[in-house]
């Protein structure tokens, strides 16, 4: 099922998304609303889009002026289709790629002086229960060590669950089976 870039110098592509219920792409109107409330945020943003599934957030930065995209994706099959999507946009000199959980984004990127503007984290709505403290590590750690002062940390979830950060709430948005959590580092 192809997905489109809404907006930008992508605008209209489409990307590929893996058969079947391995990823759960954000809708496009509940897409659309994230990146109408970012704004120029993602301008020149070096991004990261963590549990990357068909890489739809980093493509739809890098189409809006983003600098470089970060994708992070544990299932090597879907990992491989995010490349494929980066080459059919002729994206990929703004991309890298990172096969691998964001979990354990300390070893994967220690060694990296890379610092994030913006931090999309949009992973399985089961993680929401099954790993609550692995989520709260990953907030804390990409706040403490990989993003810039004034950074975004962009948090989808679903609408019933509370995310318990210590970060300033910068913007809260509501779709019908997504909420979206902006805070400020």
């Amino acid at each position: 099922m192809p997905l489109r870039i809404i907006a930008g110098k992508y605008r209209r592509r489409l990307i590929e998304a893996p058969e079947g219920e391995r990823t759960r792409p954000m809708l496009d109107r509940t897409r659309t609303m994230l990146f109408d409330t970012l704004g120029p945020e993602v301008v020149d943003a070096v991004v990261l889009d963590a549990f990357a599934g068909t890489g739809a957030l980093g493509f739809e930065s890098l189409s809006r002026g983003a600098r470089k995209a970060y994708f992070f994706e544990i299932h090597r099959p879907t990992f491989k289709l995010i490349e494929a999507n980066a080459k059919t946009l002729g994206a990929t000199e703004n991309c890298e790629f990172i096969s691998g959980s964001a979990f354990n984004i300390d070893a994967l990127l220690g060694k990296k002086s890379v610092r994030f503007d913006v931090a999309f984290i949009s992973p399985p709505y089961a993680f929401y229960e099954s790993k609550t403290d692995e989520l709260a590590k990953l907030y804390k750690t990409l706040a403490e060590k990989f993003m810039n002062p004034g950074s975004l940390l962009v948090v989808e979830h679903p609408p019933a669950t509370q995310i318990d950060v210590y970060l300033q709430v910068w913007a809260e948005k509501h779709a019908p089976q997504a909420t979206l959590s902006i805070f400020e580092v």
